[in-house]
């Protein structure tokens, strides 16, 4: 008995100790397939959150590059007006920017030619389904807007970018989803992301620029001229039209390479001297080098470049002066090598009669004065012919003719109603250093009787004859002009790379001393008033409202210097509507280098101009300002 409970014992203590009881187990094989089950929704969750993050990357992507594309069309419309196919043919810049179309939303399905659909193809959304997108369908869909504004960007002047200056794109991405389904009742999930761009107003350095959008060779070199380009941006030329060589007229930029000579040399151009691109929005797609093109590497020939639109848009005409307080003063001439009085500091006065004048009045001579007759002593007067004449501002009807003597013109607001600026032969130009208006340069704006209702048959234009510039028949040569009197106060010397001749013998014309370089009171949208400053402004400006028969001509073999802008725009209604007709309406003033132009000539400054043309054997060197103008550009906003 003792023992049997012994045993017992023993039974009941090792069932304690080692024994299993039924259920044992159980809990660890709920734990496990807990854990396991929660590892396959984790890794269920990622791989949907992964693809759903890859998708909204790539929807992102397709985004942005759908509204980059949309907006450079919007920019190339405003700026050119229209595209063109390679046959010629107009169409709207990207197939959505025409009238009606533009400010309209509209979703790619359906619309697959516009620029921004395209672009959202070939990022992989091809559009088959309207926003918003059905319930449940694994598809894609681009919406495309007008926004009126964006959020903290500064809504620009439309009179520069038109009523439409944003643009949005939205791509929505019906993505099957899988684990992610059990909480949403979905399977599938939308991924948006959008995109806003838009045109801005942003400073740049001008080159020459081009302007008219279809014209084939609307920058022409022909014959045996040289174009050098010195300083400046680093595209030193800008040509906007589209005409390429598939077209039967030919390409936009045309050069002859006669002789196998360099005619456009930008191997000094840039803003560090060491080269600078041509670009060209149209043909040809390339240019051989040395010849008749030459620049230094990275540099180049750009075609197929978007546009850029005029910098001088919003400017309006400088104000009318009215009649000119007086005819131009006669300086009578002297007999040969009488010695004469070269006054280059005081404004004209009449030496008193019995011949010599006081200590004050010829002080500033370079030669002693002795025993001269009684005449107007002109400021600045280079001729020691004394076959001068001394113009100030004004409103000068039928033009100014300069033949057979030497015109001074005082600083100021001159307006050329009809005929022309002509400097004809044995005529020289030079600009005064009086007080005139305290702008230290002249602004000549080629109009007619009615400014801005010019005809092509009564608007002026500007004539530089062949031999202009020097004086055959004069029994004295014109006196040279130092060339250090072309600055501006407080403007920065001059780099010696550029070539400026310490002094020139023909014709000198110097455009107003200005700090945004147009001329002084002038008033630029966003960017402010113009005041005196150290910049040389508009020297040259067209009446917009007609171009002039027989273009613009700058010839003359004497050599001469233009401190100073050309602007030369046939577009009517760029001032009320912001836009152009296209050619042959509009666009139609040519400037031409043209026949001898070039015997030590240089430009300081910028042309802007439709049509570009050399010719003969011109030679221009060309010291491009460095200065920004307001321009419209593409920014990627949001």
């Amino acid at each position: 008995m003792r023992h049997h409970l012994r045993c017992d014992r023993r039974t009941f203590t090792s069932h304690h100790s080692g024994g299993r009881y039924a259920d044992d187990g159980q809990v660890s094989i709920l734990v496990v397939l807990a854990v396991g089950l929660f590892l396959i929704m984790f890794v269920g969750f990622g791989v949907d959150m992964t693809n759903l993050f890859l998708h909204r990357q790539m929807s992102q992507n397709a985004a942005d590059s759908a509204c980059i594309a949309a907006v450079m069309d919007m920019q190339r419309q405003r700026i050119n007006g229209t595209c063109h196919t390679a046959g010629g043919t107009a169409y709207p810049c990207g197939n959505f920017t025409g009238t009606g179309t533009l400010g309209t939303a509209f979703d790619c399905q359906g619309n697959s030619n516009y620029a921004p659909c395209q672009y959202a193809a070939l990022n992989g959304y091809s559009s088959p389904s309207p926003t918003p997108l059905p319930a449940g369908a694994v598809t894609n869909g681009v919406h495309v807007s007008f926004p009126p504004s964006i959020p903290g960007v500064v809504t620009p002047d439309p009179s520069i970018t038109g009523p439409y200056p944003f643009i949005q794109v939205d791509v929505y991405d019906g993505v099957r989803v899988y684990f992610s389904s059990w909480l949403s009742g979905s399977s599938t999930q939308a991924v948006h992301s959008l995109a806003k761009c838009g045109l801005q107003t942003a400073t740049q350095p001008i080159p020459i620029l081009v302007l008219d959008p279809t014209e084939p060779k609307s920058f022409q070199v022909s014959g045996n001229p040289t174009l050098q380009i010195v300083g400046g941006p680093n595209r030193s030329i800008q040509v906007n039209s589209d005409a390429s060589a598939a077209q039967a007229s030919g390409d936009a930029a045309y050069l002859s390479a006669q002789n196998n000579k360099v005619q456009v040399d930008l191997t000094l151009a840039g803003m560090n001297y060491n080269g600078a691109d041509f670009g060209v929005t149209g043909g040809p797609t390339t240019q051989s080098e040395p010849s008749p093109f030459n620049t230094n590497s990275p540099f180049g020939w750009r075609a197929g470049v978007n546009p850029v639109g005029d910098p001088f848009v919003t400017l309006p005409p400088p104000p009318d002066p009215g009649p000119p307080a007086a005819a131009p003063n006669q300086v009578t001439s002297v007999p040969p090598l009488t010695p004469h009085c070269l006054d280059n500091a005081n404004p004209c006065h009449v030496l008193p009669a019995g011949g010599v004048g006081s200590a004050a009045q010829l002080a500033g001579c370079p030669l002693n004065a002795i025993n001269v007759p009684p005449m107007y002593e002109c400021d600045g007067c280079p001729d020691p012919n004394k076959q001068c004449l001394e113009y100030g501002p004004g409103d000068w009807a039928g033009g100014i003719q300069v033949k057979q003597g030497t015109a001074i013109f005082n600083p100021g607001v001159y307006y050329i109603q009809g005929g022309s600026l002509q400097l004809g032969p044995s005529g020289v130009a030079r600009s005064s250093t009086v007080a005139g208006n305290g702008s230290m340069g002249a602004i000549f704006y080629l109009t007619c009787t009615k400014p801005g209702s010019c005809t092509s048959g009564n608007v002026a234009n500007v004539l530089i004859d062949a031999q202009s510039g020097t004086c055959p028949a004069c029994a004295l040569p014109i006196d040279v002009f130092d060339t250090s009197r072309a600055h501006c106060p407080n403007d920065t010397a001059w780099d010696v790379r550029m070539g400026i001749l310490p002094s020139v013998s023909g014709n000198v014309l110097m455009a107003p001393c200005t700090t945004l370089g147009t001329y002084v009171g002038a008033v630029m949208p966003n960017v402010g008033t113009d005041t005196l400053g150290p910049e040389r402004g508009i020297l040259l400006f067209a009446d917009r409202s007609a171009a002039p028969a027989n273009g613009e001509t700058l010839n003359g073999q004497g050599g001469f210097l233009l401190a100073g802008t050309m602007y030369f725009r046939d577009c009517p209604s760029l001032l009320t509507t912001g836009t152009c007709n296209q050619p042959p309406t509009d666009y139609q003033t040519n400037l031409g280098l043209w026949g001898g132009a070039g015997s030590g000539t240089r430009v300081f400054g910028e042309i802007v101009t439709d049509q570009l043309s050399l010719n003969g054997n011109s030679g221009i060197t060309m010291d491009l300002n460095p200065w920004s103008r307001p321009i419209l550009k593409v920014e990627l906003l949001q």
